[in-house]
Parts: C-alpha cells; sequence; structure tokens
C-alpha cells in the first residue's frame, strides 16, 4: 500500500493534526467591558422623575402603573428609569 494512483499515501491523506498545533482564537478582554461595568445587577423599582424633582417607585410594575398608583400627572413626568439594586439609576 505505498501508492495511490501513482501517487504516495502521504500526499492524498497527511497524518494526523495534534491538538497543540491547532490555531486558537483569541479573545480581547475589553470587548464588552463598558456595558458589564455600567449595568450589572437586578432591578429593585421602576422609578418615574417628577419636574420638581422626587422620584416615585414600584416593584414590580411598569411606569404606567406608578402613574396608576401615586395618581400622577403625566404632564408633570420628566425621566423614566429603572433603579437597579446596587443604588444606581438608569433613565431612559
Amino acid at each position: 500500500m505505498t501508492s495511490i494512483l501513482g501517487k504516495h499515501i502521504k500526499w492524498i491523506r497527511p497524518e494526523k493534526i495534534r491538538k497543540p498545533d491547532l490555531p486558537k482564537q483569541v479573545y480581547s478582554v475589553n470587548h464588552n467591558q463598558r456595558s458589564k461595568t455600567n449595568y450589572t445587577g437586578k432591578v429593585a423599582s421602576v422609578i418615574v422623575r417628577l419636574r420638581n424633582g422626587t422620584i416615585r417607585g414600584i416593584y414590580p410594575g411598569t411606569h404606567d402603573k406608578v402613574l396608576e398608583i401615586f395618581k400622577l400627572n403625566p404632564d408633570d413626568v420628566t425621566n423614566l428609569g429603572w433603579l437597579m439594586k446596587d443604588g444606581k439609576e438608569i433613565w431612559r
């Protein structure tokens, strides 16, 4: 079994490649760092900021439920957002 179709067997089917010889995928460490540091944690409550600076919130619920429960006028709302469990506020 030295030849197939006139060629040596090693030209048609080379030896197996060992695992350390295979190329390795390299990942960038900082490719997604911003989103991981700024938005980690779970939502503690859904919050609404009013014109006078007060913040109202409930959990669980929606922003519409906050307005309904506290009987707030939608025209007085300046921002909608979420209060995270680590104390950060994320505004829409």
